[in-house]
């Protein structure tokens, strides 16, 4: 029984011949090897590799057109350099570059320049004069202003100060965030975070050094 068992297995990948009657062991069965041949597919040789050239891609320009990328509805983002993209709002006529890693949203009366998607933002009040919408802050948290030097804005040489709280930049204000009239527009400028915990807020360095370049590159449209 052992062997029949054996045989079984076996024949799945086998031929059967047929027992010769004169063999001595009627019984015997001798299993051969499938002659069904199989398909061999000869992979090509090639005598030599042909060398994968890469060409730069030159930089271009994106010009801003109705439906192209686009923050909000008066709002709209071109690349003008390899770097750093522009942002045009309509509605009030200013624009400004800014680098990748921060993103602008419009809000009413604002636009907020979120910083590599951290609470750190900065916040750029606008409004005409014939508004009647408040955008100067009422009061500061805890800390001491500290002096930073100058940023200019459209033209005007602002004071940057540093709210300081137990060693750690918590705000930047510019002009002391107060109204800062330029043409027929008046603007309020800080750079802030949105935690709650006040106590671990700390803007690094070189987040405030990027934020003074954006408000730099601000020109008016219009």
């Amino acid at each position: 029984m052992p062997f029949q068992g054996i045989v079984i297995v076996l024949s799945a990948g086998c031929q059967e011949t047929k027992p010769d009657n004169n063999t001595d062991s009627p019984n015997t069965m001798v299993l051969l090897p499938s002659t069904t041949p199989r398909s061999v597919t000869t992979p090509e040789v090639f005598d030599t590799l042909a060398p994968v050239i890469s060409t730069p891609l030159e930089k271009t320009t994106v010009t801003p057109e109705l439906g192209h990328i686009t923050v909000v509805p008066t709002g709209t983002v071109a690349v003008i350099e390899e770097e750093w993209l522009r942002y045009e709002n309509g509605a009030y006529g200013f624009s400004f570059t800014y680098p990748p890693g921060w993103m602008p949203v419009e809000l009413p009366n604002r636009v907020s320049i979120t910083h590599q998607g951290s609470a750190i933002a900065l916040r750029i009040w606008v409004k005409q004069p014939a508004e009647d919408v408040t955008i100067v802050r009422t009061g500061v948290p805890a800390g001491d202003l500290v002096e930073r030097g100058m940023v200019t804005f459209l033209g005007q040489e602002l004071i940057k100060n540093a709210l300081v709280y137990q060693g750690k930049d918590k705000a930047v204000l510019y002009n002391n965030a107060g109204e800062i009239s330029v043409g027929d527009l008046i603007f309020a400028i800080s750079l802030e975070s949105n935690r709650s915990d006040y106590e671990s807020i700390a803007i690094p360095e070189n987040v405030q050094e990027q934020a003074d370049k954006i408000l730099e590159s601000f020109a008016l449209t219009r």
